[in-house]
């Protein structure tokens, strides 16, 4: 399971943060792929109640893997949308500004006697 880890942001606390999540889902997603062949193997050439044990340990780690990932790419999903929408915003914010600026640049010259 491949995961996007292309973050923007300007804040270098939330840059950091998303860096380290994506990092730790990385080795997540590499120690889930060993996991897996490890099970598969011992599916395939053990068969006793210490490997079904262990199966259904691995089994679980799976699921809870699974959850977390499903988590991560919901946050991330949520957190480019919401920094797309400020991106937004702000352009729009200045893009209206814009429009003042001759208005203001006027006001600023009779107020300071210019």
């Amino acid at each position: 399971m491949s995961t996007s880890t292309e973050l923007y942001t300007q804040d270098p606390v939330v840059a950091k943060v998303a860096n380290s999540l994506a990092e730790q889902i990385s080795s997540m997603e590499k120690s889930a792929s060993v996991i897996q062949g490890v099970t598969e193997q011992i599916e395939s050439y053990f068969q006793s109640t210490a490997s079904t044990a262990f199966r259904t340990a691995m089994s679980d780690w799976n699921d809870k893997y699974t959850q977390i990932i499903s988590q991560y790419n919901t946050w991330l999903q949520d957190y480019q949308s919401g920094h797309a929408g400020i991106n937004n915003a702000h352009e729009e914010a200045r893009s209206i500004a814009g429009g003042f600026m001759s208005t203001a640049n006027d006001v600023y010259g009779a107020l300071s006697g210019n």
